[in-house]
């Protein structure tokens, strides 16, 4: 991951992104960063990939999570960023020689995000129950239940392609994915005489898109312009575990 990058930037008008500051000492940190869309644009486009919608007035992007010099336009929303963290975990399981892979979701909680007039951000955890709980996390389920099988063939090279991974977590902001990196070391057989041939790892699926969301609501605030859109966002922040089983 390349570093010093702000995970948030914001594009205003040229006067709002030189002057916000006078807004009462309104400190959004180091990881946010407003830019004027008249004069720093062209750089940053330059040197970085954009995805998603053309830039405008008022467009935030997100740092992409795992990929080098790699921004998402936010109007992109959650259900990108967990099917990146899927083919995350597909792309694992191919590398390391699964015959199958399925996926079980279920709801953890929902949240708010909110900042105070001094920009500290606080949550309030949305008490849903019953139906409404079930509802949402069917809602989940149709899009993030997956099963899917493989067949290997002779161009299959493990030890390669655990290089491969071991590479990627180092070099792209993985190691936080315990059960990623387990999960590599039980299908390196070099190092122990034994070979992994079913396990099941948990993740907190939407734990990157949810930090962003965090970072980026001090945002909310009459010293920015930002979206209604990206506003309901904060309003229910829900937290998702995926359970991988994968069969070797």
């Amino acid at each position: 991951m390349s570093n010093n990058l702000p995970q948030i930037v914001l594009f205003q008008e040229d006067e709002k992104a030189l002057n916000y500051r006078y807004k009462q000492n309104y400190n959004i940190g180091t990881n946010i960063q407003v830019k004027s869309l008249e004069y720093d644009y062209t750089d940053f486009a330059k040197n970085n990939k954009l995805i998603g919608n053309r830039v405008d007035n008022n467009t935030l992007y997100f740092l992409h999570p795992y990929k080098n010099n790699v921004y998402l336009n936010e109007s992109l929303g959650e259900d990108y960023f967990l099917e990146e963290k899927l083919q995350l975990y597909k792309r694992a399981a191919q590398l390391l020689g699964a015959k199958s892979i399925s996926t079980k979701v279920t709801f953890k909680e929902s949240r708010t995000i909110n900042t105070d007039v001094n920009g500290e951000v606080k949550y309030k955890v949305i008490s849903i129950e019953g139906g409404t709980k079930r509802k949402i996390e069917n809602s989940y389920k149709n899009a993030l239940e997956i099963s899917e099988e493989f067949e290997l063939q002779d161009n299959f090279d493990k030890e390669k392609n655990i290089k491969e991974l071991n590479d990627f977590i180092q070099h792209h902001n993985l190691n936080h994915e315990i059960g990623l990196i387990s999960l590599i070391e039980a299908r390196d057989s070099s190092k122990t005489g034994t070979l992994l041939t079913k396990r099941s790892v948990k993740s907190e699926i939407t734990s990157e898109y949810n930090n962003l969301l965090e970072v980026s609501a001090k945002l909310n605030s009459p010293v920015f312009n930002i979206s209604g859109g990206y506003k309901r966002k904060l309003e229910e922040v829900n937290s998702l575990i995926v359970e991988i089983d994968f069969i070797f």
